[in-house]
């Protein structure tokens, strides 16, 4: 078994959904085909020229035989990022960690104070109008928006802590709104 993450094949979903319906032609020995089928793994480095796999037909497979969607693999990555960040950055009262978390459509700013356990800020950027506008843009917006804030509770320094996403995007448009805000970091 490779180490590395192995391709597993999976068949058309117009089998799929006929097996799953039970419709006719789905007897025990097409759906034994059907198994050993999704069974197959193939190996990336000795492919078949002619056979032809679409993104979305492909699933993960891992070392421990789970088959695993792209998704959650990125997800799980994202997770151990995390927690390996947070172990090294804490903030306080004076220098609060400012957690950035997206969603697919929102970006939500969080000032914390981890020694209270307490949240100072938190802004979301569907409280704030921004209708028409390109999600970094709401990103930047955002992050300025809540520099604006923490000053008034007067933070002048934080800790940027990107959860665990690529400082790209939307993460570095509302780090870029904090820096312009007039935090630093």
């Amino acid at each position: 078994m490779l180490k590395s993450v192995l391709l597993l094949l999976v068949q058309v979903r117009s089998k799929e959904k006929m097996l799953t319906k039970g419709a006719k032609g789905a007897d025990e020995a097409s759906h034994a085909s059907f198994l050993n089928y999704r069974a197959t793994i193939m190996d990336p480095k000795n492919r078949d020229e002619s056979l032809s796999v679409h993104q979305s037909d492909v699933a993960y497979f891992t070392d421990n035989n789970k088959i695993m969607d792209k998704n959650i693999l990125k997800q799980q990555t994202r997770e151990r990022k995390k927690i390996k960040i947070r172990s090294k950055i804490s903030g306080t009262n004076d220098i609060p960690r400012c957690s950035v978390f997206k969603s697919l459509n929102n970006i939500n700013i969080q000032l914390i104070d981890d020694v209270a356990g307490k949240t100072i800020v938190s802004l979301n950027s569907s409280t704030l109008e921004l209708k028409g506008k390109k999600k970094t843009e709401e990103a930047y917006e955002t992050g300025k928006k809540v520099a604006e804030l923490a000053k008034g509770k007067g933070i002048t320094k934080i800790v940027f802590d990107g959860n665990g996403y690529i400082y790209h995007g939307r993460i570095a448009q509302a780090a870029q709104g904090l820096r312009d805000g007039g935090l630093i970091f």
